[in-house]
């Protein structure tokens, strides 16, 4: 499977999130902020061509007439996270979040065989406007900054011309990157919809 998250990678966002705090505390110095937390879960979809070439090539490479490989393509796969929130008013929330996402393809057959993981941690910090109502469920619309880490990893082993062969090579990555959300939230349900725009 993917990378696991190291404390120092979990705690790199720590210093915005803690300027964040500061600023929402002092500006509702008088208010009651209501603080959550959310665990959550969902399929994501993604765009990974340049892996999913290198999985084409090792096809390929190790399939013959009557023994193919196919190893499947990278799409998409379940993520888990968790965050905390606080709800300034009825009307603006804001939060920070953190989100593990990973998936693998392998497969093989005499000629050799192949397995990629891939994975990534992101963090998140936002804010959510919620539009009036009059019932528990609210409608809202937010975005935030997200930072995003990245990470591969392809091992090969098998026989070429009667010579044995196995390797490895990994690959990593960090961005900064722009989200928007439409959130329909009511006690006890969280449901997100979104859009994350990279910056590079």
């Amino acid at each position: 499977m993917g990378r696991p998250a190291s404390p120092a990678r979990l705690f790199r966002f720590a210093p915005l999130l803690a300027a964040a705090l500061l600023v929402v505390t002092g500006a509702h110095a008088e208010a009651a902020v209501r603080v959550g937390l959310s665990g959550f879960t969902g399929y994501h979809g993604y765009a990974m061509s340049d892996v999913n070439d290198v999985i084409a090539s090792i096809n390929d490479a190790l399939s013959s007439p009557g023994d193919e490989v196919n190893l499947d393509e990278l799409k998409g796969d379940v993520s888990f996270g968790a965050g905390v929130k606080f709800d300034l008013d009825p009307t603006w929330r804001v939060y920070a979040e953190y989100e593990h996402l990973s998936d693998n393809s392998g497969g093989g057959n005499l000629i050799g065989s192949a397995k990629i993981d891939v994975s990534s941690e992101t963090f998140l910090v936002g804010a959510t406007y919620f539009l009036p109502s009059k019932g528990k469920a609210r409608v809202g619309f937010g975005g935030g900054v997200g930072y995003y880490d990245f990470g591969g990893n392809l091992e090969a082993s098998g026989s070429y011309g009667g010579v044995p062969f196995s390797g490895s090579q990994s690959a990593s990555g960090t961005t900064i990157g722009f989200h928007g959300r439409a959130d329909l939230d009511w006690s006890g349900i969280m449901t997100r919809v979104g859009f994350t725009w990279f910056v590079k």
